[in-house]
């Protein structure tokens, strides 16, 4: 650090690596050893060979690859264009339709899920499923690629001058000068598709059915573990390889500053962009107007089934996930910005949440903490662990972006007016980060409320979560049930609406 004294430095370091503990502690404790244990227990070599032998499994593999694929495909094709838009264009109510794009990113799977179905009438389920990822993931492609489309500026503005049109400017200058934050959207996209659970379960039934799903059926509902952990580690490894080769899509979630000049959109374009926009409404609308209407007639008589209990959990659980999840990423970056040359390895270690899904983690929980007083399986608290978990990765990129801000000039005046490394950290880096830390704690909660993977496999009658409940409502004969369901998800997505809307940011 520049202007600070070498002996200052190691106290930043040790202050770095003392918050690292937690941290570290948790993905051992929680990920790693839960993960090795299932592996060491239940793996066999002659399960794997024959696994991948069978025809199913083979089928399962295929299907994971083209519906991501296409999903991926599908969302780069809709959301490169629409980052051009919100990248270089002005109109009226730009944000809210730029919102319009960008939250569904954190709606609940079992919701869109179900949207989806509705309207595809329970037909063609691999299209179905490769719509609804595309509808979550546009999102994805739209915060990546726009920052690099909006820094284009030269070329843009002399293509311009020239008379090239927009889809011209499109074609030969955004994508050329965007290539890299287009592969890494491609590369982000494709592994959320690969490991999505509640989408696949709900749309996609017995005949198509992906890895995730395959891994919960075989060790929750078969009691198959071997398989499951054949196909677990196949799949670990594959996220782990992708998330190695590919480390430059995880730091693409940062957003840079626009220097395009902005231009004003033709009334006829306004109105066609909000037609676009419109669109991501559908699957709301639909789930809304499912939640009142039975039979051609209006009834309130789901409404009036919900239980609060239910939902008093699911919003406690929330609140508390995004306390741990903000916690958690706080400390880890503090422990990266502060513990010198082991920031590498502890930023490594604590990535580790992402190359291993959701299913696993639960499965991995189930398997190894079941007898004596390790027997954590019905404890209250370990949903809304799990959900901090997998919400840390988003909450620590949200908070990283504003600490990225902060320079070591910033620390060293703070040292040179007598603040002791501590004192620095708690002012200037969490300083840095108050404003961003509300958000990043909306959307923490925001991914507690949707979670289905892992509370899939954790959550108990006094457990149970809304996406859960919804699941088990809408698998259950009846129009009373299937009106109660569809109000749950109707509840729950406006809850997630409010907020994110509530935040006054378009960049979920």
């Amino acid at each position: 650090m520049v202007g600070i004294s070498g002996l200052t430095v190691r106290r930043f370091q040790r202050i770095g690596l003392i918050a690292a503990v937690p941290v570290l502690l948790t993905v051992v404790v929680l990920i790693l050893w839960p993960a090795t244990n299932i592996v060491i227990r239940y793996f066999r070599w002659d399960h794997f060979t024959s696994a991948f032998s069978d025809e199913r499994i083979q089928r399962v593999l295929w299907i994971s690859v083209t519906q991501a694929t296409l999903s991926t495909a599908l969302a780069v094709l809709i959301g490169v264009p629409l980052a051009s838009l919100f990248a270089k264009h002005q109109f009226p109510g730009k944000r809210f339709a730029s919102a319009l794009v960008t939250v569904p990113f954190v709606l609940p799977s079992v919701v869109v899920a179900i949207a989806a179905l509705s309207l595809s009438g329970g037909k063609r389920p691999l299209l179905t499923i490769v719509v609804a990822h595309a509808f979550f993931n546009v999102a994805v492609v739209v915060r990546i690629v726009r920052p690099s489309i909006a820094s284009n500026t030269t070329f843009d503005n002399a293509a311009t001058t020239l008379g090239a049109g927009a889809l011209k400017r499109l074609m030969q200058i955004d994508v050329p000068l965007a290539r890299h934050s287009i592969q890494n959207a491609a590369v982000v996209t494709f592994i959320f598709c690969f490991t999505s659970y509640g989408v696949v379960r709900i749309i996609g039934g017995l005949s198509t059915t992906t890895t995730e799903v395959e891994i919960y059926t075989r060790a929750i509902q078969l009691g198959d573990m071997s398989t499951a952990v054949a196909l677990a580690l196949v799949q670990t490894f594959f996220l782990a390889v992708v998330t190695l080769v590919f480390r430059p899509a995880a730091e693409a979630f940062r957003f840079k500053p626009s220097t395009t000049a902005i231009r004003q959109l033709r009334p006829l374009s306004v109105v066609g962009v909000w037609v676009a926009c419109g669109l991501f409404l559908v699957p709301s609308a639909v789930i809304v107007l499912k939640s009142l209407r039975s039979r051609g007639n209006w009834t309130t008589a789901g409404w009036e089934q919900i239980d609060l209990g239910i939902v008093l959990r699911s919003l406690t659980f929330a609140a508390t996930a995004s306390i741990l999840s903000l916690l958690l990423a706080g400390l880890l970056m503090v422990a990266t910005t502060h513990s010198g040359a082991t920031s590498r390895l502890i930023s490594a270690i604590a990535s580790i949440p992402i190359a291993v899904s959701a299913i696993v983690l639960g499965v991995g929980i189930v398997a190894t903490f079941n007898s004596g007083w390790l027997d954590i399986r019905g404890a209250m608290w370990l949903v809304p662990t799990m959900h901090a978990i997998v919400a840390t990765p988003i909450t620590f990129r949200i908070l990283r972006a504003s600490l990225d801000t902060i320079t070591s000039d910033h620390r060293a005046a703070a040292a040179t007016l007598g603040a002791s490394p501590l004192r620095t950290i708690m002012t200037v880096d969490l300083g840095a980060v108050r404003r961003s830390a509300l958000y990043a704690g909306i959307v923490s909660g925001c991914v507690s409320l949707g979670e289905f993977g892992a509370t899939s496999v954790l959550a108990r009658d006094s457990s149970r979560t809304i996406p859960i409940e919804i699941s088990r409502l809408l698998g259950k004969p009846g129009d009373l049930n299937q009106l109660h369901g569809y109000a749950l998800a109707t509840l729950l997505l406006l809850i997630i609406s409010t907020a994110m809307f509530s935040t006054g940011r378009s960049d979920a």
